[in-house]
C-alpha cells in the first residue's frame, strides 16, 4: 500500500498515548526542567532549530525531486496492450481499487474467455480455464471466482473472493512489477517520513510548551496535541491520494474537497494555538510559524516526482492514448475499424480503468452508424459490459483493512485525568504560568 507508513504512525501514535501517557508526560516535565537551568528557554531554541534543518532538508529534497512537468503525451493510437487493465490502473495513479480488478471481466471477454447474458447479470465461463500466457494472478483470480461452475451471478462475485488471499497476492504482485519498473519508491517512501517528522514535530512542539502551564483538570492540550497530529497526516494523506489520482479519472472535486479540507484544519490549528498559548506571544509565533510551513511543506511533498524515467516516459504513452480515445475523429476510427473490427472490443477494459469508456462507446456508435462492418456479437458484448460495469456494484473486496485503527481508537478516552498529579497531569486550558 503507496501510503502505509502513515496509517502506521496514527496506529503508533494513539497506542504509546494510551499506554505511556502518564510516563510520557514526566518525562517532557523533566526534560522542560533541565532545559530551564540555563535560564532562558532553551528548549524554544532547540525546537526552532530542529525544525529549521527539517524544513531545509526538505525544501533541498523538493528541488532536487520536483516534478519539472517534463512529460510527453503524444496523442495517438497506442493501446499499452503490454500491460493488463489492472496494472495499468496502478501506473496512472500508483493504488489498486475495485474499478482495476473489475476491469479484468472485461479484459478476459474481450479475450473471449467469459461472456455476459443480455440482462448484464450473469457472467459465463467460455474456457476451462485462462491460458498460460495469462499472468498467474489472473489466473487464481479466475479460478476462484468461477471455481467449478460455468456461471455465476455478478453480485456473487465479491462472496467468491471475500477472505480469501488471491486479491491480496494479485495487487502485491502488481505493486512489486509495476512498483518497481515505474515508480519511484525512494520518493513515495520518503515523503511520507518527512510528512509524519513534521506531524511529529507537531506533537512534540504542543506537548513541551503545555507544559509551561499547571492546573489539574480534563487535559485538553494533550488531546489538541495528539488529534492535531493525526489530523495533519490524514489529511496529508488524503489530498496526496486524489492529487496522484489526477491521471486517472480526473477527481477534481475529491482534490478540490481535500485542499479545502487541509486549509480548514491549519486554520483551526493556528486558531487553537493562539486560544491555548495566548498568555506567551512567543510561543504563539513560533507554533503559527510551524504550522504554516507545515501547510506549505504538504503542497511541496504533494508535487515530489514519484515516477521513474521509465515510468514517466510510460504514463506519457498512457495519457497519450487516453486523450486520443477522447478526441480522435469518426475518420481515424473507422480506418482502425476497417483493420481489425475487434479493436473497439480490444480498447475497451483501457478505456474503462482510464474513465474514458463512456466516450469511446459514443465513437463505436457513431462509426456503426457510418456503414463500417462490425460484428453485432461484439457491438452488443460492448454496450452490455460498459450498461454492466456503470450501474453494477461489483464491491470486489475491501483492499485496506482499517479495523486495526478503529479498534484502537474506540478504546482511547481523554476523559478526567484519572488521578494524575500535580503539574505532570494539568494542562494550560485556563490555567496559570509555571513559570
Amino acid at each position: 500500500m503507496k501510503n502505509s507508513i502513515f496509517l502506521s504512525f496514527i496506529v503508533a501514535l494513539i497506542v504509546i498515548n494510551l499506554a505511556f501517557f502518564d510516563s510520557i508526560l514526566i518525562g517532557f516535565y523533566a526534560v522542560s526542567d533541565i532545559l530551564w537551568l540555563s535560564g532562558f528557554d532553551l528548549g524554544c531554541v532547540i525546537l526552532g532549530v530542529a525544525f529549521g534543518v527539517l524544513f531545509i532538508t526538505l525544501l533541498v529534497y523538493f528541488l532536487l525531486k520536483r516534478d519539472r512537468k517534463n512529460m510527453v503525451c503524444p496523442v495517438e493510437f497506442k493501446c499499452p496492450d503490454d500491460l493488463t487493465p489492472l496494472e495499468l490502473g496502478f501506473l496512472v495513479d500508483g493504488v489498486v481499487d475495485s474499478q482495476d480488478l473489475s476491469s479484468l471481466l472485461v479484459y478476459w471477454a474481450s479475450k473471449g474467455f467469459i461472456s455476459i447474458t443480455k440482462d448484464g447479470k450473469t457472467l459465463k465461463r467460455v474456457v476451462e480455464k485462462l491460458p498460460e500466457s495469462a499472468t498467474k494472478y489472473e489466473q487464481n483470480i479466475f479460478k476462484k471466482i468461477f471455481v467449478d461452475d460455468k456461471k455465476i451471478v455478478a453480485d456473487d462475485i465479491s462472496k467468491r473472493l471475500s477472505g480469501t488471499s488471491v486479491v491480496e497476492n494479485a495487487v502485491t504482485t502488481v505493486q512489486n512489477s509495476i512498483g518497481k519498473q515505474y515508480f519511484d519508491n525512494k520518493v513515495i517512501y520518503f515523503r511520507q517520513i518527512f510528512i509524519i517528522l513534521l506531524a511529529l514535530f507537531n506533537y512534540l512542539t504542543i506537548m513541551f510548551f503545555r507544559l509551561e502551564y499547571y492546573v489539574d483538570i480534563f487535559p485538553i492540550v494533550e488531546s489538541y496535541a495528539i488529534v492535531s497530529s493525526i489530523l495533519i497526516v490524514i489529511a496529508s494523506w488524503w489530498h496526496l491520494t486524489y492529487y496522484d489520482y489526477r491521471h486517472k479519472n480526473n477527481k477534481k472535486v475529491g482534490k478540490i474537497i481535500s485542499f479545502v479540507f487541509l486549509v480548514i484544519l491549519f486554520a483551526a490549528i493556528i486558531g487553537l494555538d493562539c486560544y491555548f498559548f495566548w498568555t506567551d506571544l512567543y510561543q504563539v509565533i513560533f507554533l503559527v510559524i510551524v504550522s504554516v510551513l507545515i501547510f506549505f511543506a504538504i503542497l511541496m511533498c504533494r508535487n515530489l516526482q514519484i515516477y521513474t524515467k521509465d515510468g514517466v516516459k510510460k504514463l506519457g504513452q498512457v495519457l497519450g492514448f487516453k486523450q486520443f480515445l477522447e478526441v480522435a475523429e469518426k475518420d481515424k476510427i473507422a480506418m482502425l475499424a476497417e483493420q481489425n473490427p475487434q479493436v473497439y472490443y480490444d480498447v475497451l477494459p483501457y478505456a474503462f480503468v482510464l474513465g474514458v469508456s463512456d466516450k469511446w462507446i459514443e465513437k463505436l456508435e457513431v462509426i456503426k452508424q457510418e456503414g463500417v462492418l462490425i460484428d453485432d456479437n461484439v457491438l452488443t458484448n460492448i454496450i452490455i459490459f460498459n450498461t454492466f460495469f456503470r450501474h453494477t456494484n461489483l464491491n470486489f473486496v475491501t483492499l485496506v483493512n482499517v479495523s486495526t485503527l478503529s479498534k484502537v481508537a474506540s478504546h482511547i478516552s481523554f476523559g478526567s485525568n484519572g488521578g494524575r498529579g500535580g503539574s505532570v497531569g494539568g494542562s494550560n486550558f485556563g490555567g496559570f504560568r509555571r513559570r
